[in-house]
């Protein structure tokens, strides 16, 4: 039975692996891309952490010129055409003066005062300036169908909220790039990230729990939806952004057909070959607005539960729900013809675009609607479905 410190090392042991074939696998992967008809000088501010590899090795396979604006801190598997300068988003910036790139991308900034300074800074001296925002600039998220023409969060109600702060910060961020650059600004808000390197455990969780069978506690109702994009994808798109000079803001989420959690559970289970399933019977796993624990409810008759079914929509006792491919608008922004890659384009992230599961959900992408389903009409009480 697979459990979390045994991923975590096969994890650990695989990336030795990859990174003492880095060269090769670079090669392998940069000979599969098409070159740019019009190379870029391309400034990444970051580039070390997870979206930065993938979109530095994506845009030297397309012919870029690619700088990396770092504090030296950490080492990444990158070409060695790359030009590395050393500095910090705090204010040392002494690097980046006098020099001049086509575009930049600012991957690196959650700090309103670190992108200002860089913003202005560069303004004069490269054409675009492209920031990597957050969906959760719409934080709390308090509808569903959430679009670029929604106003982004810009008040903290709740410091110590961490989800609002983060998405306030970058709302502001995404404020400061649009005030030095104006029209010539792109602004990238994806949902949750997920892909080789992610080390939270927003994603891994469902795997590893999955694999070990038995009875699988799901948040919220049957048709909550998830939506996630893989790094790669994302990381490719956005290259082609600055190849193709568009601007705007742009949400960046999938998979392009509507997926909800027991339709992932079902995916993955498939894809791991996993034996669990839903509980066989309903119980509260919650404590009572008193604060005493839920005692478990007499199981009610076959007529009584077939009427809660359908008017709660929830789960069969004892199975998981059958996949549904209902289409809704989840899909990545469609800027000019030619500007996202091709998975990026079809298929946004979901298995990749070939039925892949591994990258198909992140545990944190449903809190916000477990937490308003448990707190709603229903009081605090969850069930295990």
């Amino acid at each position: 039975m697979t459990n979390r410190r045994d991923f975590l090392k096969g994890s650990i042991v695989l990336g030795g692996a990859l990174l003492s074939r880095s060269a090769t696998a670079f090669a392998d992967a940069a000979a599969g891309v098409t070159v740019a008809p019009a190379p870029i000088d391309l400034l990444v501010l970051g580039g070390t952490g997870f979206i930065g590899p993938y979109l530095v090795r994506y845009a030297v396979a397309r012919g870029h010129r690619v700088t990396i604006f770092t504090r030296g801190r950490r080492q990444a598997d990158l070409p060695n055409e790359v030009v590395r300068l050393i500095g910090d988003r705090n204010g040392q910036l002494g690097a980046l003066i006098g020099k001049r790139w086509d575009a930049v991308v600012d991957d690196s900034a959650t700090n309103p005062e670190w992108v200002r300074q860089s913003a202005q800074l560069l303004k004069d001296s490269t054409r675009q300036y492209l920031f990597t925002s957050s969906t959760g600039v719409y934080y709390p998220y308090r509808k569903r169908g959430l679009d670029e023409s929604v106003a982004p969060h810009l008040e903290v109600a709740d410091p110590k909220d961490g989800s609002e702060t983060y998405g306030v910060a970058k709302a502001r961020c995404e404020h400061e790039v649009q005030e030095a650059f104006g029209g010539r600004a792109i602004v990238v808000r994806p949902t949750y990230i997920v892909g080789p390197g992610d080390t939270t455990d927003r994603f891994p969780y469902w795997p590893v729990r999955l694999a070990k069978g038995g009875e699988v506690l799901a948040p919220g109702r049957r048709d909550d939806p998830v939506q996630l994009i893989d790094v790669r994808d994302l990381s490719e798109w956005m290259v082609r952004l600055l190849e193709q000079q568009v601007a705007g803001v742009y949400n960046a989420a999938g998979p392009r057909e509507r997926l909800t959690m027991p339709a992932f559970l079902e995916q993955a289970k498939a894809a791991i070959g996993s034996d669990a399933t839903g509980p066989s019977r309903r119980r509260c796993v919650t404590r009572s607005p008193g604060g005493r624990r839920c005692r478990r409810r007499a199981a009610p008759s076959h007529d009584s539960r077939s009427r809660q079914r359908r008017k709660q929509g929830r789960w069969p006792p004892g199975t998981l729900p059958s996949v549904s491919n209902t289409p809704n608008g989840c899909q990545l922004p469609n800027p000019p013809d030619g500007a996202a890659g091709s998975r990026a384009r079809t298929h946004a992230c979901c298995g990749r675009g070939r039925g892949e599961t591994r990258h198909v959900t992140s545990r944190a992408s449903l809190s916000a609607y477990t937490i308003r389903r448990r707190r709603g009409a229903a009081g605090r009480r969850g069930w295990r479905e």
